[in-house]
């Protein structure tokens, strides 16, 4: 694999002039949901009611009006700014996505090039930021920093009104303080071009299906999670060693990115396909897809059954608001 650094600060901003306003904004591409789809039409699952129903990829994976904030628009002069600012990229891996997904599907793949590693790199940093999932992952954050830093100064005044409070106060945003709050992020080109940079050098891994229950994914579906525990940091990080970030790129297919130090036998891989070897692993992915959804799934067929079973054993996995932060102290790691 290249050393060189992804040149995702090269990439200039173009705002695309579009004359209608989206109602639906998506939050996953439909050019990434069409191959989980039959048709037009994709299986969801709803973990907050347990429903499954067939739904048609234009309702699915997006909100009304999902990003939209007028002050942004206002300053960048053009109205649903953030929604068109994700298009160039969108539409840079659209064609990554159907170049590997043709190649697979025909059995010519060879590996992933330099080129469209950097453009995934930089889609998939974006897509970690720009979901619900994300949205309520900042907000509770965001929260509990401000929640710690006001019992912390009440601490110093007020001992055993801290005390107290401690168990009763708590904070709540409206919804566009919730959407400013994600915007701050997805805006942060530093952080942005961070994420894409340590994605690149992570070892990235086709996995090719040969099993009948298929690859499904998610409202989130480019997740991540630590495979090492430590006990003090959370080893959640996508920098953290034994990082793993999943993509499901088709029912037959995922991408896998694993931090070096902890998968050092990725190495030969690298850019390349390999073939699960048990249906266990096929369980195991779309465990996490499960896991991260904010709350919809999606697949080609009808059973949830993995799903299901989730729920009934951590019914907690249903609910979108669910507590995604655990503070020990001010100061300590979130």
């Amino acid at each position: 694999m290249e050393s060189s650094q992804v040149p995702v600060s090269s990439i200039g901003i173009r705002w695309v002039v579009m004359e209608t306003r989206a109602k639906k904004q998506h939050y996953v591409p439909r050019l990434y949901l069409e191959s989980f789809a039959r048709g037009e039409r994709v299986s969801v699952f709803d973990k907050a009611t347990g429903k499954v129903f067939w739904s048609s990829l234009r309702d699915v994976a997006c909100q009304r009006y999902f990003y939209d904030l007028p002050d942004l628009d206002r300053a960048a002069g053009v109205a649903q700014a953030l929604e068109k600012f994700f298009h160039p990229f969108e539409e840079a891996a659209a064609a990554v996505l159907k170049r590997l997904r043709a190649s697979l599907h025909g059995g010519d793949f060879v590996a992933i090039t330099r080129d469209q590693r950097i453009d995934l790199s930089i889609f998939l940093a974006l897509q970690m930021l720009r979901t619900p999932e994300s949205r309520e992952h900042s907000v509770q954050l965001r929260l509990a920093l401000h929640r710690e830093a006001f019992l912390a100064w009440l601490q110093d005044r007020e001992p055993e009104l801290a005390a107290t409070a401690r168990e009763s106060f708590a904070l709540e945003m409206t919804e566009d303080e919730k959407i400013r709050t994600q915007v701050r992020t997805l805006l942060d080109h530093e952080q942005r071009d961070r994420i894409a940079e340590i994605l690149y050098q992570h070892y990235w891994v086709v996995l090719e299906n040969p099993f009948s229950s298929p690859f499904i994914t998610s409202d989130h579906p480019a997740c991540n999670h630590g495979t090492l525990s430590h006990p003090v940091r959370s080893m959640q990080g996508l920098a953290s060693t034994g990082a793993e970030i999943l993509f499901p790129l088709s029912p037959r297919s995922l991408l896998l990115i694993v931090e070096r130090r902890a998968f050092p036998h990725a190495a030969r891989i690298d850019g390349r396909l390999t073939t699960l070897g048990s249906p266990e692993n096929v369980v195991y992915y779309n465990h996490w897809q499960v896991r991260h959804a904010y709350r919809f799934l999606y697949s080609t067929d009808s059973d949830f059954a993995l799903a299901q079973s989730m729920l009934e054993e951590t019914p907690e996995l249903g609910d979108p608001r669910n507590a995604r932060i655990g503070v020990r102290s001010m100061g300590d790691e979130l």
